[in-house]
């Protein structure tokens, strides 16, 4: 440490997982692991060091090696849920009313895992998106499959312009996050 400057934070984005894609060759037949760009970038913008925390995968299964999830939850400050794939509603004990709607198994045991490191470590976890539902799971919550054909008449949440989506939020009143909202604009 420099004297007087503090070392920056540390905090670990999960990885987004792109799957080998049948029949193809080169780098389509790898298993990809990467960050968006804009979540790092959002990231780094405030004096923080980022990490991409990997996970080790062989023949769709999450394989250990020395190094484990629980040391980068000891090694971090904090750790960022990425967005991505829908949550597999076999994490929340549905079947996928339609198999496109099957989300990505492989991906949603690694975060699971990765989040209950660092929940156990008390280190905070942001989700985005489909991290925020992940942990919304990993707490013992479930999810719609498909806003639009479960729950008519709901805000779009996807379409061209993506990251640039917004919509105002309302919190339950009495909820357990209605204190946090406590004397800010309600429903924003």
């Amino acid at each position: 440490m420099i004297m007087g400057r503090r070392r920056p934070l540390r905090i670990g984005l999960s990885a987004r997982i792109f799957h080998p894609e049948q029949g193809a060759s080169g780098i389509r037949a790898k298993t990809l692991q990467v960050l968006e760009r804009s979540i790092a970038e959002w990231v780094m913008a405030r004096g923080v060091m980022v990490l991409m925390v990997p996970s080790v995968l062989q023949d769709s299964a999450l394989m250990r090696s020395h190094i484990r999830l629980r040391d980068y939850a000891e090694y971090l400050d904090g750790l960022v849920l990425q967005g991505g794939a829908d949550v597999s509603p076999s994490a929340y004990g549905e079947e996928p009313l339609r198999p496109e709607w099957s989300g990505d198994p492989v991906r949603d045991a690694y975060e699971l895992e990765l989040l209950h490191e660092f929940m156990e470590a008390g280190k905070p976890v942001l989700g985005i998106c489909r991290g925020m539902q992940l942990i919304n799971v990993a707490l013992g919550g479930s999810l719609y499959q498909d806003l639009p054909s479960q729950l008519p008449g709901v805000v779009a949440h996807e379409g061209g312009a993506f990251d640039r989506n917004i919509h105002s939020v309302r919190f339950t009143e009495g909820g357990q996050l209605a204190p946090w909202a406590a004397g800010s604009a309600r429903g924003a």
